[in-house]
């Protein structure tokens, strides 16, 4: 008896072994001692700042001529390196930012949506993100401004093993991070009003001065993440009219009346009739009334992003900290935002390494937002995680960008995978998209039938309200908009495919689609079946869907 209990305990165990990692949703590789020490020994930091709707509104990319004034980010360009091809692994909040800390798509790691909505959506609970994996390599860990992403502090906390803590930063989302009680994100724990939190950017700065105090008295490298909320809509009417703190709560710490004070803030407003339209945008005086407003709200953000750049040489890291800007989604305008065609996920992207200089080097390379973790933990000396997710190993979609600094291309970076489910819960239009320099092929998993549904940051602005009267009143012509109103709403087919070079018969503007075009049917064909072989090596739900067809 006890040797058969022996031999069925060492088959049980066996047999555990073998199966764990179908047990578990995911498991990762543990950080070694050996890691952690090069890890702290290297002293390599980051600075990782996010801007939310932020579009092409600066100096250093041309097609928007002068644009906003941002010489705070400008400087900082003409430092590094700037990406013309930089793109989003998908042109919604939430799902966006949990594809930049996982470096997995939304449909692979669980966020389908927004964490905050009716319906809050949540990554899978043994999803391993950045700041785990940073932290459990010795780094020091914060967030500043906006959070979005979840299971959060509150939810998860509970949960103390590294496969379970998920977005948990050392420092800003609880009450107490500051020396007076308070804290530096949105998090369930943090009570501060939003606008306190992302838009106030002497609170922001304030925050940043106490985070690197903290890193510098625990001696550790640092990863220091900032999601700047100034670009986002405020509180606007279903008729198109603004809250009471203005478009983009360009109103809010103004000093007039009830508006309260940011004491570092000099607001800087623009003339609508200066403004310079984005060519995917009508040129209408509520588009422009609009514009200049953003226009205003990304100033304030550059100055803030002034402050905690003089913070960060002030800590004595300027010369070891690689620093990051880039945008979450296309800006909240029409056909940009959770739209997959390039004004919703081409964002502005630039990258300083203090160790090479590159003086603005410009990059054409093709760099998708699935590129950030693999890159950020080569920068600190960190191998990429070993994961498996329903017992099946994979690998990261991305790749590092540091070797290509100092490069204008790389024949590497040749096309990027795009994942859209839900914005909101009620806001269901799944897309699945290939982009390659030449050519973008996108599927509507629900195209064919359902109506596009309009985010409310779109539908309640100015700009689409005034377009929606224009086409009710005088058709298409009268909207000024290059795109047909009623199409874009009513009339997606199931499979998009592009011609994206500038001598296209539509200029490379999506406009045209050649799925149908016999003499494209070898490249559709291909193209699909590489759509095809990414969903299924990251394990997409929504390929059943050619299952049931």
């Amino acid at each position: 008896v006890y040797r058969d209990n022996r031999r069925s305990m060492r088959l049980t165990v066996v047999v555990f072994a073998v199966l764990l990692p179908c047990l578990l949703t995911n498991i990762v590789q543990p950080a070694t001692l050996e890691n952690i020490q090069k890890a702290k020994q290297s002293k390599k930091n980051i600075l990782f700042m996010l801007c939310d709707d932020g579009g092409f509104e600066f100096d250093f990319y041309p097609e928007n001529g002068k644009g906003s004034e941002t010489p705070n980010l400008s400087a900082l360009a003409k430092k590094g390196t700037i990406f013309d091809n930089a793109f989003t692994a998908v042109s919604s909040c939430s799902p966006s930012r949990s594809s930049i800390l996982s470096g997995l798509p939304t449909h692979q790691n669980g966020m389908f949506g927004l964490h905050n909505m009716d319906v809050t959506f949540n990554s899978h609970e043994h999803v391993y993100t950045l700041p785990t994996i940073l932290d459990d390599h010795g780094y020091y860990t914060g967030i500043i401004g906006k959070y979005h992403v979840g299971p959060d502090y509150k939810q998860s906390a509970r949960l103390r093993t590294p496969l379970y803590r998920l977005y948990n930063f050392s420092f800003g989302l609880q009450a107490g991070d500051m020396p007076n009680g308070g804290c530096c994100s949105n998090s369930r724990s943090c009570p501060l009003p939003y606008n306190t939190l992302a838009r106030n950017i002497t609170h922001m700065k304030e925050c940043a001065t106490q985070f690197l105090h903290n890193a510098n008295k625990l001696d550790k490298p640092f990863m220091l993440y900032i999601g700047w909320g100034d670009a986002h809509r405020c509180h606007q009417t279903n008729e198109g009219k603004s809250g009471p703190l203005g478009y983009f709560c360009t109103d809010y710490g103004n000093g007039v009346g009830k508006n309260g004070t940011i004491p570092d803030w000099k607001p800087k407003y623009y003339n609508p009739k200066d403004i310079i339209v984005p060519w995917h945008q009508p040129d209408t005086p509520a588009a422009r009334m609009e514009i200049s407003k953003q226009w205003t709200a990304i100033n304030r953000m550059d100055q803030g992003i002034g402050l905690v750049l003089k913070e960060l040489e002030k800590s004595g890291h300027m010369d070891d900290t690689l620093i990051m800007y880039f945008a979450d989604n296309g800006i909240p305008f029409p056909g940009a935002k959770t739209q997959h065609y390039d004004p919703g996920i081409r964002e502005p992207l630039v990258v300083y390494n203090p160790l090479k200089p590159t003086n603005g080097l410009r990059n054409q390379a093709l760099i998708s937002s699935l590129d950030f973790l693999p890159t950020i933990l080569d920068w600190a000396g960190i191998p990429l995680p070993t994961h498996f997710l329903d017992g099946k190993r994979f690998t990261y979609e991305g790749k590092s960008i540091l070797p290509i600094l100092d490069k204008t291309d790389s024949a590497e970076f040749d096309h990027v995978w795009c994942s859209h489910s839900f914005h909101p819960v009620y806001g269901y239009f799944p897309m699945r998209v290939l982009r390659k320099r030449d050519f973008k092929l996108i599927l509507n998993i629900a195209g064919g039938g359902l109506q596009l549904p309009i985010l409310n940051d779109v539908w309640t602005s100015a700009t689409w309200q005034d377009m929606a009267k224009r086409y009710a009143q005088g058709g298409q012509p009268e909207t000024k908009w290059f795109r047909d109103f009623h199409a874009y709403q009513f009339e997606r087919p199931k499979w998009e495919l592009f011609d994206l070079r500038k001598n296209a018969s539509d200029g490379g503007r999506e406009l045209i689609n050649l799925a149908d075009d016999p003499q494209y049917q070898t490249l559709f064909k291909q193209m699909q079946a590489e759509l095809k072989a990414f969903q299924a090596r990251t394990e997409d739900p929504w390929i059943k869907k050619y299952i049931h067809e």
